[in-house]
């Protein structure tokens, strides 16, 4: 008997999981009339005025766990703002769920939301990114031939499983959508197996002119035994990043949103269909020999699922400083940058005054647009900050529509140093920074030739991970690297236990000042008593490396197995010398 009331509890948890609604704040349903479908299910009448709705899905950071773990939202939103580029579609019919809002609850809302909105003659595209996996078994309905269900990540899935998308819930969302023209996305490992779909065809090659797809008659014999027949799929067509027992990589995400800009348009019209970012994407992939994944394609949509008019984005710019790179609080220094766009679009410029405050978004980030320039034309922007440190600024940039560079699409940074009244900048060497690996037996060191008779501070910057642990550090100057301390000053990280990453700029005060000869070699040596490998700096040695020289009178020192130093030649540390 208790066996049996387990069972129909599970029974009544799934059957709640996938019929329940909850909703969402944010979301408007409008009300509409409705007419049967051929199964005699409701189905929204089409108004003639054909419209775009979308439902995005993105998983970085989990419950759990806050840090961003992969690109799963970052790439979700970068393909939100390229649809967006396109006229046809509009802020207000896309639903964006990322990280914390893409809960269980939420995504089945969503669904719920597309299926109110949406006419029969709407076009709507759903994305999922997120991480994807095969479960231990197949559960009810039982309808996968290797016996195992594939699902997709939520916010909650790592601390309560019941949170997962299932491929059977996830298709049976999908069948709420009552729209004849579908288009989905999903870009995480084992996402073959996600859409349970009946009469699914995998090959349509006729579309497009050299359009490669598999071919292999037992991959689509396979995959057509695999499909439920719980959905037909016709008027819709679905892209996926991989076979269902494969993992992959970021690739296929970077394709179909490079090709929705216009790379992908190969027949020259213009604009970009969902078809022709699948091919895009697809020989992205299978052009890096490495990768071992095989992006697939169930197209049942007669002709182009048309998606985005074609804007290519303007060049990763660049950047300069006209003015001094070294200056006091509140005095006003001169940056320089510039891009050029393919299709000759006006160009605004987002500059990022301080790339390395904890807060700040690689991706997304910026203190401030320009106004339009030109393509190819100058901007000169001025600055000035309030409180000393070492300021990394870089600049975006993004043409009058909104196109943007995908990956690659920040400037390189550039560092300006900001001293109190009464402080003498000396060397630095903030532009190529190497973070080496530190631990107890693995010191590292960097020499310079100091202009002033004098040393009383020296700024280095370093790369500390939260681990809720403490790490002593000491550096001390030396005249020879292996001879004796001139001056030596011992400090302590600590440091929370949330795993973050922090670039930090330390202050080292020395008790006395350092007596210098000037134009002299001289060396300050970084140690720790931390016995585990790569928590103050990153890998091992990892970091920037420049064919620049970025400080040629001196550079990173390591040391060897048989403790002797070598000379790391075109690393350097970040530092700054005081007088």
């Amino acid at each position: 008997m208790k066996k049996k009331l387990i069972a129909i509890t599970i029974t009544f948890i799934f059957l709640f999981t996938c019929f329940s609604t909850v909703s969402i704040k944010g979301l408007k349903v409008s009300k509409n009339s409705f007419i049967k479908n051929e199964d005699n299910t409701l189905l929204k009448k089409g108004d003639g005025n054909q419209e775009y709705w979308g439902l995005m899905i993105g998983v970085d950071c989990y419950q759990e766990n806050t840090e961003r773990l992969s690109f799963f939202a970052i790439e979700t939103t970068q393909i939100y703002n390229t649809l967006l580029v396109s006229s046809h579609w509009k802020k207000e019919n896309i639903e964006l769920l990322l990280d914390e809002q893409a809960t269980k609850s939420n995504i089945i809302n969503g669904f719920n939301w597309i299926q109110n909105v949406a006419d029969e003659d709407d076009f709507v595209v759903i994305t999922y990114n997120a991480h994807g996996g095969q479960l231990s078994r197949d559960y009810f309905p039982i309808d996968e031939e290797d016996g195992k269900d594939e699902c997709l990540t939520t916010y909650k899935s790592k601390l309560n499983p019941l949170e997962l998308i299932r491929d059977d819930l996830f298709s049976s969302l999908i069948k709420k959508v009552k729209s004849k023209n579908i288009c989905v996305i999903i870009t995480s490992c084992h996402s073959g197996g996600m859409p349970d779909l009946k009469s699914a065809r995998l090959q349509k090659i006729a579309k497009l002119k050299n359009f490669l797809l598999p071919t292999s008659e037992s991959i689509e014999e396979k995959w057509m035994k695999s499909f439920s027949n719980d959905i037909k799929a016709d008027g819709m067509v679905i892209l996926m990043s991989c076979r269902e027992d494969e993992s992959c990589y970021g690739y296929f995400r970077e394709g179909v949103n490079e090709g929705l800009q216009g790379y992908g348009d190969y027949n020259q019209d213009g604009k970009c269909s969902a078809e022709e970012a699948f091919e895009y994407a697809y020989q992205k992939v299978t052009n890096n020999y490495w990768l071992d994944n095989t992006p697939m394609i169930i197209d049942n949509y007669p002709g182009e699922f048309f998606l985005t008019y074609n804007d290519l984005p303007p060049s990763k710019p660049t950047i300069s400083i006209v003015g001094p790179r070294v200056i006091k609080e509140n005095e006003i220094t001169t940056f320089s940058t510039v891009s050029t766009d393919p299709e000759n679009d006006k160009i605004r410029y987002g500059f990022s005054w301080n790339e390395e405050d904890p807060d700040f978004d690689y991706y997304f980030g910026f203190d401030e647009w320009t106004e339009l320039y030109k393509s190819g034309e100058i901007c000169k922007k001025t600055h000035f900050w309030n409180n000393a440190g070492v300021y990394q600024t870089s600049v975006r940039s993004q043409d009058e529509y909104g196109a943007e560079k995908i990956y690659d699409h920040r400037s390189e940074g550039c560092s300006v140093i900001v001293h109190t009244e009464n402080e003498v900048v000396d060397q630095y060497q903030a532009e190529v920074i190497q973070y080496p690996s530190l631990d107890k037996d693995s010191p590292v060191a960097q020499s310079f030739k100091p202009n002033v008779s004098t040393l009383t501070k020296i700024k280095i910057k370093f790369l500390v991970e939260n681990t809720g642990e403490t790490y002593n550090v000491r550096v001390s100057v030396r005249e020879k690297i292996d001879g004796n301390n001139i001056q030596t000053s011992i400090f302590s990280f600590e440091t929370t236990n949330d795993e973050k990453i922090n670039q930090i700029w330390k202050d080292i005060v020395f008790n006395q000042p350092v007596n210098l000869i000037e134009d002299n070699t001289y060396f300050f040596i970084v140690e720790t008593d931390y016995e585990e490998e790569g928590w103050l700096g990153i890998g091992e040695f990892g970091g920037f490396y420049s064919d620049k020289d970025s400080y040629p009178q001196g550079c990173m020192y390591a040391l060897n197995w048989d403790d002797t130093w070598y000379n790391r030649e075109g690393y350097d540390l970040g530092f700054v010398t005081y007088e």
